[in-house]
């Protein structure tokens, strides 16, 4: 098993190969050249990526999501209490608990 950390904004997305390719998470939104530099960079088709697994809805882990499942066609994985943000295309920005986050 390969397990890549792709350094896409302020959180990572991880690319898990093994019998397939799974992405754990989908960045912050307008990183999609990004993802698809890195993909290139490893040798990875954008289609060889079967599922985007979703940790949480904040803005931050799944703000490129439409744009890699259009490039990708992959299956999308998230809790059923994000699915309709998701559906919605609603970003959660929690509240900042930190100088930085509340700035």
């Amino acid at each position: 098993m390969d397990i890549h950390t792709l350094n896409v904004g302020i959180s990572n997305s991880y690319l898990i190969r093994d019998q397939g390719t799974i992405l754990i998470d989908a960045g912050v939104p307008g990183r999609i050249k990004k993802f698809e530099y890195t993909l290139k960079n490893l040798g990875i088709a954008p289609e060889e990526i079967a599922a985007i697994a979703i940790t949480h809805c904040h803005w931050d882990h799944v703000g490129s999501l439409k744009e890699l499942r259009n490039i990708t066609g992959a299956k999308v994985i998230a809790h059923k209490n994000d699915a309709d943000h998701l559906e919605k295309g609603e970003l959660i920005v929690p509240p900042g608990v930190t100088w930085w986050g509340k700035y």
